[in-house]
């Protein structure tokens, strides 16, 4: 399993060096093709080698019943919130479809607005 391929290093060394969990699945299998380092630390692991994003990154044993996959398109983003079982943070999600070693491939960028969510509660802003 390649891990970053090669016409794409200089940008996967630059999003490693990023403070969001950054992640890169195949939509039809589900499998990790790439975490940075950021996703790979909230979630505990070291290597993809044979995980899928369900179970890695949702706990499930299937694919996510709310999985995006369907929305996707390469020239637009899908955005949504949830909250994370594993690391029982609340994310705003960006997902698209992108070009990976030759395939489409899903990526998602997950942006922590666990304490924006709380402030805006505090405040009792909607």
């Amino acid at each position: 399993m390649m891990d970053k391929p090669d016409d794409l290093t200089g940008l996967v060394d630059a999003i490693d060096d990023v403070s969001e969990l950054v992640y890169v699945a195949d939509p039809e299998t589900h499998d990790l093709l790439y975490m940075n380092r950021a996703g790979k630390t909230a979630l505990n692991i070291d290597s993809l080698e044979g995980l899928k994003c369900y179970k890695v990154i949702e706990l499930q044993d299937a694919p996510c019943p709310f999985c995006t996959n369907q929305y996707l398109r390469t020239d637009e983003t899908y955005s949504w919130e949830t909250t994370n079982p594993v690391t029982g943070r609340h994310y705003l999600l960006k997902d698209r479809l992108i070009k990976w070693d030759g395939k489409l491939a899903r990526l998602e960028i997950a942006f922590d607005v666990t304490d924006y969510e709380k402030e805006k509660k505090i405040c009792g802003m909607r």
